[in-house]
């Protein structure tokens, strides 16, 4: 809150300032003299929304927390022992109005609030780090398989673990769309990319738990040993699920934005390039056993196909519960599962696409040959995976039709 010419400062008895204590933030707990805080703007009652603000925290010579400001650490966690995440609190804490972060928005000595050339220009730097964290996780299932494909080579006890190879063809998935992530970045709009970055962060996250988790069991009681490494990699990697945007969360922000596509397809309008199977025309019936061991047109237009299908279904479910009298935001809540999952298939038909035209690109025959064979297990796997998505039951029949849409 603006509450002097040159001073901006917090007032717990304030109604609109009730809620001051955050949690995480990484060397906050015993480290950090400083952090950048996101705070709401308020300048003369009137509320701007998030800016970034440099507050101090502890003296630098006697490492004490200032006065108002309470701060710690919580405690142990699953993982990253060594990283002190704490929490803290503000009461009537001031700081100087230089403190604001003004490279694009700033403050005038008198009061006066000037606009940032962008509205989401203040999302970039989240938004950079949800994309790095993709790669991140990428190498952690890497390291995950690499230690359990060694320990199946060398030693068998009882059934030999299903699954693995699979996951590392999901692995070489997310390898493809890291690779492409520059050219995305320097051709999708700001609002498109916060969309496309949250979607592909939500989804290969929990992809990478589970996967680890899978190439832990397949190793046995080893793999529950430290030794392996393969904890330590699951302890890290699962934490991508919550920080930096809780994946259920970032999952409803891309159904939001897969709704307006709904919409738009609905009223005949053009879409961008990452939704346009929303219009394309396609198969009553999957041609997937009839095409050539290389071709994987029938394959790509499935996951079209249940992307569509899942969108579309959430989409004419919100217009049902909206015309039943639900206003737009309890309908919204009543359709959250169904959102959630087009979500997850939109994400799953993309990374299938991008996967596809990284194979295709690659100059060497014998490694192009191999990583074939990873994207046609990866392409069987996941819509078998999705069969839920792509088969539907005729009415007054008994037997099962693909494509019935």
């Amino acid at each position: 809150m603006f509450s002097k010419l040159n001073e901006l400062g917090v007032d717990p008895t304030d109604p609109a300032d009730m809620a001051h204590l955050t949690r995480w933030p990484g060397n906050l707990g015993k480290s950090a003299n400083h952090a950048v805080v996101v705070a709401c703007l308020i300048i003369d009652g009137k509320n701007f929304g998030p800016h970034n603000f440099i507050v101090p925290l502890r003296d630098p010579e006697t490492h004490m927390p200032l006065k108002g400001i309470t701060v710690g650490d919580i405690g142990p966690k699953m993982a990253t022992g060594p990283i002190d995440n704490g929490f803290l609190s503000f009461d009537h804490c001031r700081i100087p109005r230089n403190n604001m972060l003004m490279k694009h928005a700033r403050v005038t000595p008198d009061g006066k609030y000037a606009r940032p050339p962008h509205a989401k220009i203040g999302y970039s730097a989240m938004v950079h780090v949800r994309a790095y964290m993709i790669s991140d996780q990428g190498r952690f299932l890497a390291q995950a398989l690499t230690t359990a494909i060694r320990y199946s080579a060398v030693r068998r006890q009882g059934e030999i673990k299903p699954g693995v190879l699979s996951l590392l063809a999901v692995f070489h998935g997310g390898v493809a769309k890291g690779r492409l992530g520059e050219f995305e970045r320097s051709t999708i709009a700001m609002p498109l990319k916060e969309d496309f970055e949250e979607r592909l962060k939500a989804v290969v996250t929990h992809l990478v738990g589970q996967g680890i988790e899978q190439a832990r069991m397949s190793c046995g009681g080893h793999g529950y040993s430290k030794a392996s490494n393969i904890p330590d990699l699951y302890g890290v990697a699962i934490g991508g699920c919550t920080y930096e945007g809780e994946n259920m969360v970032m999952l409803q922000q891309l159904a939001r934005y897969l709704m307006r596509a709904a919409e738009a397809a609905q009223k005949g309008q053009s879409l961008g390039r990452l939704v346009d199977y929303l219009v394309e025309h396609s198969d009553k019936h999957s041609t997937i056993d009839r095409q050539a061991y290389y071709d994987y047109s029938a394959h790509l237009k499935a996951f079209d196909k249940a992307a569509k299908l899942q969108v579309m279904k959430a989409y004419e479910r919100m217009r049902a519960l909206t015309a039943q009298g639900l206003s737009k935001e309890d309908a919204w809540n009543a359709n959250a599962v169904e959102w959630n999952r087009a979500a997850r298939v939109h994400t799953r038909q993309y990374i299938a696409h991008k996967f596809h035209e990284h194979v295709n690109s690659v100059s060497d025959g014998p490694c192009r040959e191999v990583l074939q064979d990873l994207l046609y297990l990866h392409f069987n796997y996941e819509l078998l995976d999705m069969a839920y998505y792509l088969l539907e039951v005729t009415p007054n029949s008994t037997y099962i039709c693909s494509y019935d849409r």
